[in-house]
């Protein structure tokens, strides 16, 4: 064999060799590596899905510091359940019901009622969830005369984004709202945002505080009157046990319309209590 032939047979030796070490990657292909080639090249699992994946409840009753004699406290009691979570969110119902107490009839006088339905899903991506919501509420006055329905329904979406840093988590929300029918309110869009903060002091016991303000554009020619604000704020403290927590808490509140059928808003220091889930 001349000199040339040797020369191109180990060309041809190398040129072989080093493609071989390309297709592995740099490495001689082992069977363990070549498993794992394998399963990286696999397409990636559908998100698990999973039915009543989560719960919350709520009841709260606190006291209204107001002059008039049909608002004294005010309470609610409810919850929201995850019905199916899809992995990237969720499909989740929220009830609620909401119960005014006053003085002017009796001592113990629930005048009025308020219930709250909504449905939403969701998408989810890190620390922020977009939720499209459809709500609907309805009040009624309670021992009294009252042949007028007051509700609404609304379409819209939600947005909140959780951050945590160390001991202090928070969560703020923005939220807008399209009225599509409507009976007795003058509403036409509901928008809201807010924060909820909490400041964990140990396994038990975490300092909680929460703001919120909500405007109501409205249709003036219906009474005449220009966009409601609502405003809520409120601090305090959550105790958790076992199983479930309890929050002691104060504040303020602006509420748009408090009486179902007078067209107002009404400001009221409260005072009060609220169990939730842990």
């Amino acid at each position: 064999m001349t000199r040339v032939h040797i020369l191109a047979s180990a060309l041809l030796a190398g040129c072989l060799l080093h493609t071989g070490i390309a297709a592995a990657g740099g490495v001689p292909a082992a069977p363990q590596r070549a498993a794992a080639d394998a399963q990286a090249a696999a397409p990636p699992e559908s998100p698990p899905i999973s039915w009543l994946a989560g719960y919350r409840f709520h009841l709260s009753a606190a006291s209204l510091r107001a002059d008039d004699p049909r608002f004294d406290w005010d309470a609610h009691f409810g919850g929201d359940i995850d019905l199916v979570d899809y992995g990237v969110g969720r499909l989740n119902l929220l009830a609620d019901y909401g119960v005014t107490i006053g003085s002017e009839i009796r001592p113990i006088d629930p005048n009025q009622g308020a219930y709250h339905l909504a449905v939403s899903a969701s998408w989810r991506r890190g620390a922020t969830e977009v939720q499209p919501v459809f709500d609907h509420v309805s009040r009624h006055l309670s021992d009294r005369s009252n042949e007028r329905a007051v509700s609404w329904n609304a379409v819209g979406a939600a947005i909140t984004v959780r951050r945590e840093h160390g001991a202090l988590g928070a969560a703020v929300n923005a939220r807008a709202a399209r009225v599509v029918q409507a009976a007795f309110v003058d509403y036409t869009w509901r928008f809201g945002a807010g924060v909820d903060t909490v400041y964990r002091l140990s396994r038990r016991g975490a300092l909680v505080a929460r703001g919120d303000v909500a405007p109501t554009l409205v249709d003036r020619a219906v009474a005449g009157r220009t966009t409601q604000v609502g405003i809520n704020v409120e601090a305090g403290l959550r105790l958790h046990g076992p199983g479930a927590a309890i929050e002691l808490f104060a504040g303020w509140e602006r509420r748009v319309d408090p009486w179902p059928l007078e067209r107002s808003a009404a400001g009221f220091p409260v005072v009060g209590f609220r169990f939730v889930s842990r």
